[in-house]
This record gives C-alpha cells, sequence and structure tokens, in this order.
C-alpha cells in the first residue's frame, strides 16, 4: 500500500525526499496511451521496474516519476516533538493520526497554536501523509 499519485504530488511540494524511496509513481505519456498511471519499484541508479518487469529509465528528480511511500516510511520521517509521539489508530471514521504524550496516566494529545491536530482519513496512508505534509507547512520537520 502506498499513497495515491495525488498524495505523493503533494508530499514531494512539502519536501518528501524523492531519491531514497522503494516504490514511485509513473505518470506521463508515452507512444500508446495518454496519462499513464503505473507504480514502480526502484531497481538502483535510475532504472525503475513495473508490474510487468518492463524496465523504465528515468533520471531523478523527474517530472514524471514521483516517490510513493509506504505508510511504514512515512512513520519513519515523522519526528517526535517534545515528549509527544505519533499514534494511529483505526476507528469508525478510519484512521486517526495525532500526536499524544503517554508519559502520565492521563494521555494528552498535543494541540498546535490552540487547536488540536489530527486527521481521520480513509486510510492510513492518507492520514500519515496528511501529517507529514501540515508539519511541514508549519516548519516542524
Amino acid at each position: 500500500m502506498t499513497v495515491s499519485l495525488e498524495k505523493a504530488q503533494a508530499l514531494k511540494a512539502a519536501g518528501w525526499p524523492q531519491e531514497d524511496g522503494v516504490l514511485y509513481w509513473y505518470y506521463g505519456k508515452d507512444y500508446t496511451k495518454n496519462n499513464v498511471r503505473r507504480i514502480l519499484w526502484n531497481a538502483g541508479g535510475n532504472n525503475f521496474v513495473d508490474h510487468r518487469r518492463e524496465k523504465v529509465s528515468c533520471p531523478l528528480p523527474s517530472d514524471f516519476v514521483v516517490a510513493a511511500p509506504t505508510p511504514e516510511e512515512i512513520l519513519q520521517k515523522l519526528p517526535k516533538i517534545g515528549a509527544y509521539d505519533i499514534d494511529c489508530y483505526r476507528h469508525t471514521g478510519g484512521w486517526l493520526v495525532a500526536y499524544v504524550d503517554f508519559s502520565d496516566k492521563k494521555v494528552k494529545t498535543m494541540v498546535f497554536k490552540d487547536e488540536g491536530v489530527e486527521f481521520t482519513r480513509e486510510t492510513l496512508c492518507d492520514a500519515l501523509s496528511d501529517m507529514y505534509i501540515y508539519l511541514s507547512q508549519h516548519n516542524l520537520l
């Protein structure tokens, strides 16, 4: 599971590193179809492989290839802020991601600028990527 192409593009705009990913979205045009979209595996260097094992060569950074991180990759890049750690759990509205402090017996949710920052999204990828984008926009990474 990776982020959607649209989230991958938003993450790139928020400063997500493009050179060290495992999975990438390829999008653009080729001679057989318009608006090709497919996931590629990083095969090292500027070489990528798609699900049909077709090779695609494209230098990074590129206008046609964007990193498609998994939830694990995003979690690794989210910082600990003070005593607060990132917390993710599934509930009826989807996935909730928030910064919380578990050091006391009472769980405290982190408040940024007098408003609670937590993200409930349909997928864990979306919730984590939105948290990364928020932190980037507020210079908290």
